[in-house]
């Protein structure tokens, strides 16, 4: 299997296909995650039914420049999942620059969303009302 596909065949459920892109979106617009924001994406996946292990081969994949880019989930709960958890790992050190409300603008377009959807991704993200994946609500 070629580096450009094994992104593509860990995401291999709706949760790790959702997983995936939001760790393909964050990887790629800023590098490796810090320590705050890898909690909350960890925790994301772990809200998606996903084992640490695979969460972390996932991350390993997604900086790899050779991966294909994923398509957006197909489902539109999951696009909604990925953009809440996106808005939520870009305050997870409880502040949000300029590189990170131009990532969710781009990351929202992807996931068919406009601005205010991510204004509300945002405040749910500071209220502390992130949309859950299934395993978490």
């Amino acid at each position: 299997m070629t580096r450009s596909r094994r992104l593509a065949a860990l995401a291999s459920s709706p949760e790790s296909e959702a997983f995936s892109y939001l760790a393909q979106a964050i990887v790629r617009a800023g590098g490796e995650p810090p320590l705050a924001e890898r909690a909350v994406l960890l925790g994301a996946a772990r809200g998606w039914g996903l084992s640490p292990a695979r969460a972390v081969a996932i991350l390993r994949r997604a900086a790899d420049p050779a991966a294909e880019a994923l398509d957006p989930p197909s489902d539109s709960a999951r696009r909604e999942e990925v953009l809440s958890q996106a808005a939520a790992v870009a305050m997870a050190d409880g502040r949000l620059v300029e590189s990170e409300r131009k990532y969710l603008s781009r990351l929202a377009r992807g996931l068919g969303y406009g601005a205010e959807e991510v204004r509300e991704a945002l405040r749910r993200a500071k209220a502390g009302a992130v949309a859950q994946p299934p395993g978490e609500a």
